[in-house]
């Protein structure tokens, strides 16, 4: 009798921490956690309700995420924003890749659209700035 309970203990346990492993798996995949990323900035008058979190696309594909956004000292100064890209996309965005927010479906839930640079430009630094 007992040795029946503990198989069945352990095989719901093992199927538990199965399902946990693939939720996590997908959930990374999807905020795009098991990926090379590197860091970019972008900087803006005014956000409206753009925050962290908020997807950041390139060319329309999604390319990662807003991480940070910095307040200005001053209110002439300008809201920095800090995003994650993927580093398969690194070379589309260029010196001359502008950044701007956009607004998603019908929820308005904004999001920031990187255009591709010219292939004259050089490629941009990791932790370099786009104009916004």
């Amino acid at each position: 009798m007992n040795s029946s309970r503990a198989v069945g203990a352990g095989a719901f346990v093992l199927v538990g921490a199965l399902l946990f492993a693939v939720a996590l798996f997908t959930i990374g995949e999807r905020r795009m956690l098991f990926e090379d990323r590197f860091e970019l900035y972008t900087e803006f008058s005014k956000l409206g309700q753009l925050a962290t979190g908020a997807v950041v696309r390139v060319a329309g594909m999604d390319a990662g995420e807003v991480t940070d956004i910095a307040i200005p000292g001053s209110p002439s100064g300008k809201f920095r924003v800090t995003m994650k890209i993927r580093e398969e996309l690194h070379g589309l965005i260029r010196t001359d890749s502008t950044a701007a927010m956009q607004t998603e479906g019908l929820d308005g839930a904004l999001f920031v659209n990187i255009t591709p640079g010219s292939d004259a430009a050089p490629r941009i630094n990791v932790g370099g700035t786009i104009v916004g």
